[in-house]
């Protein structure tokens, strides 16, 4: 499952940056007081979510485990604790790529910017820094208006000895100088701004302005050839968005449902509780695992919504990332929901005189599974049948 959710988290991300038509993105850039920067194309803030959406889900299981060690049988306590101590060792791993992926977003990372001294760009592998004086005028050229081929844009240098490189992929770029990949700007708008800054020393002063920002628009940007119009959205495309929503909005109320069963009986459950079989009861008494399923949903629809958004707008990596969130509730559904620890205490069946409430959680629980499967199942097809995919295909300029 753990797998899974990666896979989802990485065909989303490599998705919307290899199947959007990078010669359809915007036709600016950011400015700020002495650059001119780059937006990244796939959202920090996004990342970060997915993976606390894993890192929850890691977390509960590793705390519902937590009871095995208490197994009368030998070597089901040995098992139990073998996926502890595993379990424990993905979740170190996983808080310190957390706690890097916030150091990152705090230093704004990856950045892209034309300085009036010249290039600027910034990864979590490399910090390069490219004078003016080190480009080639003349260049760099235009990519070819074929989105899956324009990764970047090469550049070519004519004193490479002022290129100022640091960390791990300094070498990589001196290999290969592509700049602009993953960032959310028309590729075309970069090479002639690059270009036109090569050549025109004498308009780099003004870099971070706005006058200078519409200037240099006005100055390039005339011929940039337009896309033909996106054909009209299809019916299946709007069934398969408004299902997805609907899905998260149920499940999210579901779950809020949930909480309020474990804050609002929390004496109740707590004392029932007392009178359960020992090692029926709950790891974490209270509304703690209902508060953890509340918050892993919440985010869950968060992203959902996010991703609707771009599928709406016949964005085809957004239509990748629904796919695979799809596939993953699906699966999840059918070995078993990540979200099942969220409950009370649906042991308390067996408690005599709370049978209601323990029937109540139960039936939330049960709703959530039923609805979040069936979403999945209608939503695959929806958007895989020719129909649909005809409307994401990229179009390029004539």
């Amino acid at each position: 499952m753990i797998l899974l959710t990666l896979a989802a988290v990485a065909l989303a991300a490599s998705g919307t940056a290899l199947f959007g038509n990078r010669l359809r993105r915007p036709t600016r850039f950011e400015v700020r007081p002495g650059v001119f920067r780059l937006i990244p194309q796939f959202s920090q803030g996004l990342g970060m979510m997915m993976q606390l959406l894993v890192y929850g889900f890691m977390l509960g299981h590793w705390i519902t485990r937590w009871r095995d060690v208490a197994d009368p049988d030998p070597i089901g306590a040995r098992i139990g604790l073998t996926i502890i101590i595993m379990l424990g060792a993905l979740l170190t791993v996983w808080t310190i790529i957390l706690a890097v992926m916030v150091a990152l977003t705090w230093l704004g990372v990856p950045t892209f910017e034309l300085t009036p001294a010249g290039v600027r760009s910034r990864s979590l592998h490399a910090s390069v820094f490219l004078p003016w004086e080190a480009l080639h005028t003349g260049g760099p050229h235009r990519p070819p208006p074929d989105a899956l081929n324009s990764i970047g844009v090469k550049l070519s240098f004519a004193r490479p000895e002022l290129v100022r490189y640091k960390g791990l992929g300094g070498a990589l770029f001196r290999r290969n100088p592509v700049v602009g990949a993953g960032f959310d700007v028309h590729l075309w708008l970069l090479a002639d701004a690059i270009r036109w800054y090569a050549e025109h020393p004498e308009d780099r002063a003004a870099i971070g302005t706005q006058e200078e920002h519409d200037r240099l628009l006005s100055s390039v940007a005339v011929d940039y050839p337009q896309p033909p119009p996106r054909p009209a959205r299809p019916g299946l495309v709007t069934w398969a968005v408004w299902l997805a929503v609907g899905g998260a909005g149920a499940g999210t109320l579901l779950a809020a449902a949930n909480l309020y069963i474990a804050v609002a009986f929390r004496e109740r459950i707590a004392a029932a509780t007392l009178r359960l079989p020992e090692g029926d009861e709950s790891l974490l008494p209270g509304p703690a695992l209902p508060a953890i399923w509340f918050g892993l949903v919440l985010a869950g629809a968060a992203l959902t919504l996010l991703v609707a958004r771009g599928v709406w707008r016949g964005n085809q990596g957004a239509r990748v990332g629904l796919i695979f969130l799809s596939v993953l509730i699906v699966v999840s559904g059918c070995v078993g929901s990540c979200f099942g620890f969220g409950s009370p205490d649906i042991a308390l069946l067996e408690v005599p005189g709370e049978e209601p409430l323990a029937l109540a959680t139960l039936g939330i629980w049960t709703a959530h599974q039923s609805i979040a499967f069936l979403v999945g199942v209608s939503v695959i097809p929806l958007l895989l049948l020719p129909a649909s995919e005809r409307y994401f295909r990229p179009r390029f300029p004539a």
